[in-house]
């Protein structure tokens, strides 16, 4: 941390709190002892070991302050202990959950924990995959709605058009919306899924040229890329569906 410099000392000591602000007299004087009257029995023993009744209010005052300082960090320490119990607890049975109905039963156990989002993430992945389409894209809105800044709202945004896609008469609606998801995120990590997933729905609108030319747009630069097989495949797969519709096999 970089240094503050050292303070002025008029009279008292004067101690910066922040940038631009700096404490006045008024906030180093001494709090005010809340004990106002010693008990009689423990006034005796203080009076009989040449303790002051005044001294005897600040020992009692600091004690106080003490004890209530230790309840404070306990409170804290066990509240951190336990948040990371539960969210240890969270991640092993994340880990554990395959089935949308056990990750049903872990939104609600862990909902509002720091993994919840995570959770909801791969709810809404596992309905998808059980073809629960309604139910998997309902979570995906929901995700972006709870978590509009989070690090997976891309996930969110992907999987909600691969819902769309899924859904009958839904090829149209996807397929904009992956043209609009690659306009504004043209080097996420998921646009190569985007292609694919816009080049199926030209192929599901049976404008199968128009889908060759989008792998072979995406084909270009994918030399060394993890993709090329991919997009080699899907190649192969639109010539013999072109060739099929014309006749040709």
């Amino acid at each position: 941390m970089r240094s503050c410099g050292v303070p002025n000392v008029v009279g008292c000591f004067t101690l910066r709190k922040g940038r631009n602000q700096v404490m006045n007299q008024e906030e180093l004087l001494p709090v005010t002892p809340v004990v106002k009257k010693v008990p009689s029995s423990l006034s005796l023993f203080l009076e009989a070991h040449g303790i002051p009744r005044s001294a005897a209010l600040n020992i009692l005052w600091i004690a106080g302050t003490l004890v209530a300082s230790c309840l404070a960090i306990a409170a804290v320490s066990g509240y951190r202990h336990y948040s990371k119990t539960r969210k240890t607890e969270a991640s092993t049975e994340l880990l554990k959950a395959t089935t949308a109905a056990n990750l049903d039963v872990l939104m609600k156990r862990f909902g509002s924990s720091e993994l919840a989002p995570v959770i909801m993430l791969k709810l809404a992945q596992a309905q998808y995959t059980e073809g629960s389409y309604e139910l998997a894209r309902r979570n995906y809105q929901l995700f972006q709605q709870k978590y509009p800044k989070h690090e997976f709202i891309q996930v969110s945004e992907l999987g909600l058009i691969l819902c769309d896609e899924a859904l009958p008469e839904g090829a149209t609606r996807a397929l904009e919306s992956y043209k609009k998801f690659l306009a504004g995120n043209p080097d996420s990590f998921l646009a190569p899924e985007a292609v694919f997933g816009s080049a199926r729905c030209l192929e599901q609108l049976g404008r199968l040229e128009e889908a060759r030319q989008v792998y072979e747009d995406f084909k270009v630069g994918q030399s060394d890329s993890v993709w090329k097989d991919k997009v080699e495949k899907a190649l192969v797969s639109i010539e013999m569906s072109i060739k099929r519709k014309e006749g040709k096999l």
